[in-house]
């Protein structure tokens, strides 16, 4: 699966969220950095679609969503084997 970041602009048409919403979600810690969203070098966040779109499925079933955050995790090129070395 491919994971893409959105501005917040995005991630509000896309998901039918507020800004309001999503920052109080960070607030409360429900969204996590670095996984649901990243903080560019300006201050401007970025919002991951699909672990969003899955947090706001699976708000009732955490088990099913941190199955998704550890996929997600997997996947990244800093959690991959080193091919071809020993």
């Amino acid at each position: 699966m491919d994971y893409h970041f959105v501005s917040t602009s995005k991630i509000q048409e896309r998901l039918d969220i507020s800004a309001k919403a999503l920052a109080e979600y960070i607030n409360k810690g429900l969204l996590i950095g670095g996984v649901h969203y990243s903080i560019l070098p300006g201050g401007h966040k970025r919002y991951n679609v699909e672990l969003l779109t899955d947090w706001l499925a699976n708000q009732q079933d955490p088990t099913s969503h941190q199955r998704a955050i550890d996929h997600y995790l997997k996947s990244l090129p800093s959690n991959q084997g080193r091919k071809g070395f020993n």
